[in-house]
């Protein structure tokens, strides 16, 4: 948990009082409407003081709150293939191959929480998005949004999927225990934490993580743009064999790139082990 900053919390509990001070003094200040006005001089007094209060405020009192500063950024965590691996080894069988597929393929995890086998072409090497998770439902993707596409299956992504146990009584490739919709909450408290502290990884250590380590993989082997699956949304048919050409080999030049870039990882890692 982050630590809270003292002098943040208390420069903003000021600056509320004061913005329901000024508010409050309004009705009392020059520019206030009673229904029964007094001329005594007492009042006149406490109006020209108020008046003076509301125009500080006013002018400097509410550019106070620029000096609040904004949060830092998330840092981007990439992942090595050795810190994946060790966080594999500490993960339930079940479970094992997920680090390996989430960094091969750049899913959101609301994403393969709801990916089922039927949606894997391991012959084409590709992984239909077609649906997603929403406030703990399953909810399809409509064939016109950008969500909806086919990602290219790098060897690595393979082997992840061919590494995970084969279940009868559930059609996702992720499941629960009890073959339901994976909970990521309780997957991250209960399995995902623990793993990283076993493996002594560096936090922040998120399974959202696993997205920014392939990007960062993919800009790297010379990936600059994985687009959406051309043809999804197309209304003539005409048109749709040409741009589904064009994007199955867009997938294979990903796919290549993303293979040499792991060979290569693994030739390095090696060559480093030896020495």
């Amino acid at each position: 948990m982050k630590q809270r900053l003292a002098y943040l919390d208390n420069l903003k509990i000021l600056l509320v009082v004061g913005v329901i001070a000024l508010h409050a003094a309004i009705t009392y200040g020059f520019d206030g409407s009673w229904y029964l006005e007094s001329y005594d001089e007492m009042a006149s007094a406490v109006v020209d003081v108020l008046t003076v209060v509301l125009g500080t405020g006013w002018l400097f009192g509410l550019g106070l709150f620029f000096l609040i500063p904004q949060p830092a950024p998330r840092p981007v965590r990439v992942y090595t293939n050795a810190e994946l691996e060790a966080i594999a080894a500490e993960l339930p069988a079940a479970y094992e191959p997920l680090p390996m597929f989430g960094a091969a393929t750049g899913l959101r995890p609301e994403e393969w929480r709801a990916l089922e086998r039927r949606d894997v072409d391991r012959a084409r090497g590709i992984v239909n998005v077609r649906r997603t998770v929403s406030s703990g439902e399953v909810v399809e993707l409509g064939k016109t949004t950008r969500s909806r596409r086919q990602v290219p299956l790098s060897g690595r992504a393979l082997d992840a999927l061919a590494a995970i146990p084969p279940r009868l009584d559930t059609p996702y490739v992720f499941a629960a225990r009890r073959g339901g919709l994976f909970d990521l909450h309780n997957f991250r408290r209960r399995v995902w934490a623990p793993a990283i502290e076993a493996a002594a990884i560096r936090r922040p250590a998120r399974i959202y993580d696993l997205r920014s380590t392939f990007a960062s993989n993919a800009l790297t082997a010379g990936v600059r743009r994985l687009r959406a699956s051309a043809g999804d949304g197309h209304k003539r048919p005409d048109d749709r064999a040409p741009i589904r050409d064009a994007a199955r080999r867009r997938r294979c030049r990903h796919r290549r790139r993303l293979d040499a870039y792991d060979n290569e990882a693994n030739e390095g890692r090696q060559e480093g082990e030896s020495r």
